[in-house]
């Protein structure tokens, strides 16, 4: 019975040493009970004491400190906490630091415990302060039991610490600016130049420089007044570095005995640098989940209504010059209101009233002028293509501004449609997408509406999707086109259709037709890291150009597997390299597949492109591109169907949560892919079709066909608590919703987290 395995008879077994310490859930603890000096200690009230007006300028604050007291010791006890989960984890595997409270048995007094160490020190790069500050927690914080060492302010200085021995220089900052990315990267010190790009040199996406930032508020123990999110924008080496120094200057610490600083409303202690994370602090692990069905659903809004007077005195600038224009400046001049035509006038709120169609991407520019003046009012007359998801993103970047587009039924007449966008300038809620009619005001809002237990298990025993794709007509003799590439997502789709059917598969894809021609070096590599080292081996100096050469070996690998795998499940496979941009050549794709199997069943449309920046950053040219690349591509391809005898069944657009929930930096892209539901919408009208967008939540990366999640954002939302869609099931979805979903419904999100308001 236990020969051969590790367990041992009970009779014979060593009675177990009793434990030095325990854990009960939130504390650790010796074995009689007390808690070490050097753990994380129980929760206590940190008083404040009441507020007094400062003798300048009447405002209040805090008269001795006690604000900054309460925001050091949240930081102290938050680096205890995470401290004592590390030790105790280190503990259990039997490599606990030295001097740590966790020791071997018998506990040591608790007068011998040492305060815990939270980060390795750079002794070349960290000054006297910041060495100080990594010894302990207090010190690290900047508080102290009498106010000696002082507290953090409003700039995130120790106010009250000693004054510097040694002060960073430039070029200890930019060296351990370099030092980061090359860890981060993998390149060498010595061919990252200060004045690269990270993004489009070394590929140095938002997600990374975030971590950067984060590495080097780590590294150079920072408690500057720079916020983190501020740093990660930085593009280059130079100007992260320009910023650090900046901070440090701007955070120069204060005397102990002078006055405590006002912390204004305006600078919360959240908005500081993160906190060093002590050694061995593991990130939260990613939730994967399958996703749940959403779909928009109508809701009663109270009815707004410009009180009187409000507008007396206020100038609205119109853009626009037809009939809907001159009615809405007749009446906005009668309730003392001003308008203009001009957008360099001064004005409290705009009106953008253009009828023309499409509006986007063309009038991106005029939106983004007017809103770097920051109006109190920025309202468009609806519908029109991804003005929904357009609006949602910028009431997420501009929460002060009541940002939405109001949507009216054909039917209402001119005064009535000037009477409903007065109307909105009430401020009685921030909805983005208000649609009226007949005196009613709605809203939209996302609810779970499931499609019964065949929706969410599946039909057939064995949950491989047979059952579904016999339900939508699909067998070994459909034709089924994927347009967006043999990568990513596309490739899953794909991989999941071969194995339930054996269909003939038709692959769309910009990259061109790989072949098989790497050096024995790179095709030995197979990371990331490895292709760079063997690209650097090779002679190659540039990054950029190296990072190119990476991009086109990974999507050349992608596309051969993907090919490889789907004719091992049995499915027939054809690979076209064809730019979605280029109307001409889609249309003679999808002509050629229909003239050589005489059918196309269906399409899948996956297409895109994604360039995240917010929208005072983003360049009309970046706007178009992302906007242009979805959207034309997906209309060439549709408009293509139309020409042959008989045109496919479906039309599956892939869109994406931005365009159901709008998201920051991602406008165009939001944008973009809102107009595929009209598309779809539109291509439905004809009888025996079904045009459905798909808004698809973040797809787990797992190594193969990860799509646009990286591991580095896999991390950022696992951070932030959003669970992501198990690849398996995101597939399986596609065909449930094809086989048991309504036909009326042209659009539904799928999303594994909720987390997303």
């Amino acid at each position: 019975m236990f020969r051969g395995r590790d367990a041992v008879d009970a009779a014979h077994a060593v009675r177990p040493v009793r434990p030095g310490w325990t854990v009960d859930g939130q504390l650790v603890r010796t074995a009689d009970g007390a808690v070490p000096v050097g753990a994380l200690q129980p929760a206590h009230v940190v008083s404040l004491p009441a507020l007094e007006p400062s003798m300048s300028n009447g405002q209040y604050h805090n008269g001795d400190g006690g604000a900054d007291h309460l925001i050091a010791d949240f930081l102290r006890t938050s680096r205890e906490l995470i401290a004592a989960q590390r030790d105790v984890m280190l503990g259990y595997l039997g490599t606990a630091p030295a001097g740590s409270y966790l020791s071997p048995t018998p506990y040591p007094s608790p007068s011998a415990y040492p305060e815990p160490i939270y980060a390795e020190p750079q002794p070349a790069l960290v000054s006297a302060p910041a060495a100080s500050a990594a010894a302990g927690p207090e010190r690290a914080a900047g508080a102290g039991s009498e106010g000696a060492a002082g507290g953090v302010g409003a700039t995130g200085a120790t106010v009250g610490a000693e004054a510097p021995t040694q002060e960073l220089s430039e070029a200890s900052v930019l060296a351990a600016v370099l030092a980061v990315i090359a860890d981060r990267t993998g390149y060498p010190v010595d061919m990252i130049e200060p004045d690269l790009d990270l993004e489009a040199d070394l590929s140095v996406d938002s997600i990374k420089r975030a971590e950067i930032a984060g590495e080097l508020a780590t590294r150079l123990q920072l408690s500057t007044g720079g916020d983190i999110e501020e740093l990660a924008q930085a593009r280059t080496a130079a100007g992260i570095t320009a910023l650090i120094l900046a901070g440090l200057t701007e955070a120069a610490p204060a005397d102990a005995t002078t006055e405590e600083p006002e912390v204004p409303a305006a600078e919360p202690a959240a908005q500081l640098l993160q906190p060093a994370r002590p050694a061995g602090d593991a990130a939260p692990a990613p939730v994967i989940v399958a996703p749940k069905r959403l779909v928009h659903k109508e809701f009663e809004l109270a009815e707004a209504e410009v009180p009187s007077g409000e507008l007396k005195g206020r100038t609205f600038l119109l853009i626009g010059d037809g009939d809907l224009a001159i009615t809405l400046a007749k009446k906005l001049k009668a309730l003392g209101a001003k308008t203009t035509a001009k957008p360099a006038a001064a004005f409290d709120g705009a009106f953008f009233l253009s009828t023309e169609e499409p509006v986007l991407p063309d009038a991106f520019p005029t939106y983004q002028a007017i809103l770097k003046t920051n109006p109190r009012w920025l309202l468009a007359n609806g519908p029109g293509d991804g003005l929904r998801g357009f609006f949602r993103t910028v009431s997420r970047e501009y929460p002060d501004t009541i940002a939405r587009v109001v949507e009216h039924t054909p039917e209402t007449t001119l005064a009535d449609l000037a009477d409903g966008l007065i109307a909105e300038l009430s401020s009685v809620d921030r909805e983005p997408v208000v649609l009226r009619s007949a005196g009613t005001r709605r809203g939209l809002e996302l609810k779970e509406t499931g499609l019964g237990h065949l929706g969410s298990t599946g039909a057939g025993p064995a949950g491989d999707g047979a059952a579904e794709a016999a339900a939508i007509g699909l067998d070994r003799d459909s034709v089924v086109l994927l347009v967006g590439g043999a990568k990513g997502i596309t490739a899953r789709i794909a991989g999941t259709l071969a194995a339930a059917t054996r269909c003939r598969i038709e692959l769309l894809g910009r990259s061109p037709l790989p072949i098989e021609d790497e050096s024995p070096a790179v095709a030995a590599a197979t990371t990331e890291a490895e292709l760079r080292s063997a690209l650097i081996d090779s002679g190659l100096r540039a990054p950029a150009e190296i990072e190119r050469a990476i991009a086109k070996i990974r999507s050349a690998r992608e596309v051969r597997a993907t090919i490889l795998r789907l004719g091992e499940l049995g499915s027939p496979v054809r690979y076209h390299s064809v730019d979605v941009l280029d109307t001409e050549a889609v249309h003679h794709a999808v002509k050629e597949i229909h003239a050589d199997h005489g059918k196309l069943d269906g399409i899948v449309y996956a297409a895109g492109v994604i360039e995240d920046k917010l929208i005072a950053e983003k360049s009309p040219e970046s706007f178009a591109h992302v906007y242009r690349t979805k959207v034309d591509g997906a209309k060439a391809l549709l408009d293509a169907t139309n020409d042959l005898p008989e045109g496919p069944r479906f039309a599956v657009l892939f869109g994406s949560i931005a365009a159901a929930l709008g998201n920051r930096g991602q406008i165009d892209y939001a944008s973009a892919n809102d107009t595929l539901e009209q598309l779809g919408h539109r291509w439905s009208g004809v009888d025996g079709r079904r045009g459905l967008t798909i808004h698809w939540g973040p797809w787990a990366p797992t190594g193969t066909n990860d799509g646009m999640v990286t591991p580095e954002l896999m991390r950022s939302y696992a951070a932030r608590g959003i669970e992501l869609i198990d690849p398996e099931e995101g597939a399986l979805t596609l065909l449930r919703e094809l086989a048991w979903g309504p036909e009326s419904a042209t659009s539904v999100i799928y999303s594994a987290s909720g987390r997303w308001r």
